[in-house]
């Protein structure tokens, strides 16, 4: 039955990965984005051209001036700005080099997701549960999209296998590890500092982690993520990961909000928000007085209408 059991694994799990790389092969071939520079273009596709032609970390240019950016968590950006100095390929070549990376990366999550199972579940229930999330559409879709998913997903898989390492043996390497990923994973999703925050404090609580470990993790992840503090620092003069609180809680809570939430704020319905904005001063704060503006606006619907948004936010949960 062991034999049986063991075989189970050294034959399945192989063919789990390959499969899994080759949906996201054919899946890239056919719905993959098409063009690095079109017009259409998303946020990570403006600050990837404007790494390349200013060397600047920018999402608005005024007056052939970049503004350093403030909206956007910069690994992404930096990890495609890394492939395009590595291998110093132009438009359709750079594009497809991003997606195989990609698709390795996805295809890697699913053997972390496998590993992350077996601390919990018999080798079978793994294998049937990382069957489950290697075929999951965004998952897989994702995969041929200027997107940073991917690498989320990735880099918390990492996080958790790390996490239960480090908690079963609190050696240098496991700490080391374990501090750079979560400030990775910080700088790549700026919502996860409070995710590890509240780890840090169960471990505190729970005494799972020595404090003096739990020192030494968070001067890690301190070194990891200070650069952008700084980054931001120098230019705002506040310190700060990401400032794009205010428009993600206006995209949940506006006249037009669904479940889903909704973004386009130029719709004819937000007249006076477009008004604003567009009288906004065309300087290095432009990014962090634009969110505020949605921030306000976003507080005033909360106010007007308090019952309809928490309504919407019991249907979001």
């Amino acid at each position: 039955m062991i034999k049986k059991k063991a075989n189970i694994k050294i034959y399945f799990l192989p063919w789990l990965i390959a499969i899994s790389f080759l949906i996201r092969l054919v899946t890239a071939y056919f719905y993959s984005d098409v063009d690095l520079y079109s017009s259409n273009a998303n946020e990570w596709n403006i600050l990837l051209q404007n790494l390349i032609k200013y060397k600047s970390y920018s999402f608005y240019i005024f007056n052939n001036q970049p503004i350093p950016s403030a909206y956007m968590p910069p690994i992404y950006p930096l990890f495609l700005y890394l492939i395009v100095i590595v291998t110093s390929f132009e438009a359709t070549n750079l594009l497809y080099t991003i997606i195989f990376i990609q698709i390795i990366l996805s295809t890697y999550s699913v053997y972390l997701f496998y590993q992350l199972n077996q601390n919990f579940f018999s080798n079978k229930l793994s294998l049937i549960n990382s069957t489950i999330f290697s075929i999951i559409p965004l998952n897989v879709y994702a995969c041929g999209q200027i997107s940073s998913i991917n690498l989320q997903i990735v880099f918390s898989l990492l996080f958790l296998k790390l996490l239960l390492l480090l908690v079963d043996k609190e050696k240098l390497t496991n700490i080391i590890f374990f501090s750079v990923v979560s400030g990775l994973l910080i700088l790549s999703r700026g919502e996860f500092i409070l995710i590890f925050i509240i780890i840090i404090l169960f471990s505190m609580y729970n005494k799972k982690i020595k404090l003096i470990n739990l020192a030494k993790i968070i001067l890690i992840v301190s070194l990891v993520i200070s650069p952008y503090l700084i980054r931001n620092y120098v230019h705002f003069n506040q310190f700060f990961l990401v400032k794009s609180f205010g428009f993600n809680l206006w995209k949940g809570n506006n006249e037009l909000s669904s479940v889903q939430g909704y973004e386009n704020y130029e719709n004819y319905k937000f007249k006076k928000l477009k008004f604003k904005i567009n009288n906004l001063k065309k300087n290095k704060y432009y990014e962090i007085n634009k969110d505020n503006i949605f921030l306000n606006e976003a507080k005033n619907n909360l106010t007007d209408d308090s019952l309809r948004y928490f309504n919407l936010f019991l249907k979001k949960i």
